[in-house]
């Protein structure tokens, strides 16, 4: 099954999920909505309504961001084993690389798995009482900024496990671009 088609599937189910999730998320805000209009303070109320929607925006933005880097992550590491193949083929051994390879593909797994669950996390703002909505503001914020902060160090181990793939190939299979680009086109004609 080729990258394309596993990265559409994947799409297409995350696609689902948050379509859900979204439902979910309209259902909450009209709920914080309702809280709201009970406020004395108009401009308050404006404002953590604004807040509330500025969340789930950023939240929306990042891990569709980290979702892409982790897809291109994917498409590099697909083609490093193609030359690691066409490496082994021509008689060396890929044993390290291959490794190297495996463990980028596990680590690149899990940030995803991080990054979908992220997705489907509500920062909806739980309205305690007026004068209390600073603080459960603040509390939404900062989830948001820790959630996201722990994702993107995950997101960021997958890039240097991908780096570092390229490096162990590079180095034990004595350069990876060179012969296999010619095992490849000399291979399709």
């Amino acid at each position: 099954e080729s990258h394309a088609s596993r990265a559409a599937e994947r799409r297409a189910a995350i696609e689902d999920r948050l379509a859900d999730h979204r439902e979910r998320m309209a259902s909450r805000a009209a709920q914080l909505r309702d809280r709201l209009a009970d406020f004395k303070d108009r401009r308050k109320a404006t404002l953590v309504e604004r807040i509330n929607n500025v969340l789930t925006m950023i939240n929306e933005k990042r891990t569709d961001a980290m979702r892409r880097h982790l897809e291109r992550m994917s498409e590099l590491l697909d083609k490093l084993q193609e030359r690691v193949d066409n490496k082994v083929a021509q008689g060396q051994d890929g044993t390290a690389a291959n490794q190297a390879i495996a463990s980028a593909s596990a680590s690149i797994a899990s940030a995803s798995a991080a990054v979908d669950a992220q997705a489907l996390k509500d920062y909806n703002i739980e309205v305690s009482s007026e004068s209390a909505v600073r603080e459960d503001s603040k509390e939404a914020r900062d989830a948001l900024h820790d959630d996201l902060q722990g994702v993107r160090r995950l997101v960021v181990a997958a890039k240097q496990a991908v780096a570092n793939a390229i490096r162990v190939a590079a180095t034990t299979l004595g350069g990876i671009g060179e012969g296999s680009q010619e095992a490849t086109e000399g291979g399709s004609q």
